[in-house]
């Protein structure tokens, strides 16, 4: 989507989402403070994860569906702040055909969004959980795995 300047907007720059901002090239090409529907549409509920829904949305320049997962910010504290931070930089870090890519995270009034790749299909824990016997994969595999993310 190309590069989108951070907006000017001072009630976004202050108070419960100043954890979130990191070098100014990153939060021009990926982290953008400005409303989430400036750039995408939301449609419905395609799942829900930890900390809330998963939504599908459709980029209003590209026409790509992508997963939406929302999370608020206004009653975080330090210590979930920092996480959340670090998940974030670490999400936007990775580039593995396995691991569905982070389009951009969008701050606005409503919250945090991380914008993703939709990967339609089946969510992971319905897949392992397919059958009579739970899956397990070899614990080579598992460290591979882990080594990975």
């Amino acid at each position: 989507m190309g590069q989108t300047p951070s907006c000017s907007s001072s009630s976004l720059k202050k108070g419960h989402y100043d954890f979130l901002r990191v070098r100014p090239s990153l939060e021009n090409e990926r982290i953008r403070f400005r409303d989430l529907q400036s750039d995408y549409r939301l449609l419905h509920v395609v799942g829900a994860g930890y900390s809330g829904e998963v939504r599908l949305g459709l980029c209003n320049l590209t026409k790509q569906l992508v997963a939406i997962k929302s999370f608020p910010l206004k009653s975080i504290n330090t210590v979930k702040a920092k996480l959340l931070k670090n998940e974030v930089l670490l999400h936007l870090s990775l580039d593995h055909p396995a691991i569905a890519k982070v389009m951009s995270v969008h701050v606005d009034g409503n919250g945090g969004h991380l914008v993703t790749e939709f990967c339609p299909g089946k969510q992971l824990r319905d897949l392992l959980s397919q059958g009579r016997d739970p899956v397990f994969l070899p614990e080579a595999d598992v460290i591979r795995l882990c080594r990975q993310m």
